[in-house]
């Protein structure tokens, strides 16, 4: 659709109950990501004010994320914003923001990882001489 706010997050999977559900003939998946920004301050990383956002997917992406992500997976999201309205059972009215994802992709962290790139392959090696089952 035209004039949709679409937007990317990078951030971590937060919630452990990652599953597709259906409603009628549509199935879906919600989770929820955490985004924290850091900034440079005196030579310090200061952490900023984290970004708590629900992300929704439907059909075959729910179940193609739903077999890729666990809690914790960063993420980088890349969708449309999209506001929900409805009516608690106290009948009062809510609204929240979330992202209808397009995209979803793991990502790999921009900091180091302890373990270095022979050790990866090592490990890589000894796996594939214990297990047949290597899906690459």
């Amino acid at each position: 659709m035209a004039n949709e706010p679409v937007t990317t997050v990078t951030g971590n999977v937060v919630n452990s109950d990652i599953e597709v559900r259906t409603a009628g003939n549509t199935r879906f998946l919600n989770f929820r990501i955490a985004s924290t920004p850091r900034t440079m301050k005196n030579g310090d990383w200061v952490d900023g004010t984290t970004l708590f956002l629900n992300v929704t997917a439907f059909n075959d992406h729910a179940e193609n994320i739903a077999n890729a992500i666990r809690k914790g997976s960063t993420v980088t999201v890349t969708g449309r914003l999209q506001q929900r309205d409805w009516q608690d059972k106290e009948g009062n009215k809510r609204s929240q923001v979330e992202l209808v994802a397009d995209e979803v992709a793991l990502t790999i962290p921009k900091f180091k990882s302890n373990e270095s790139r022979s050790g990866r392959q090592a490990s890589v090696a000894q796996a594939a001489s214990t297990d047949d089952d290597i899906p690459f």
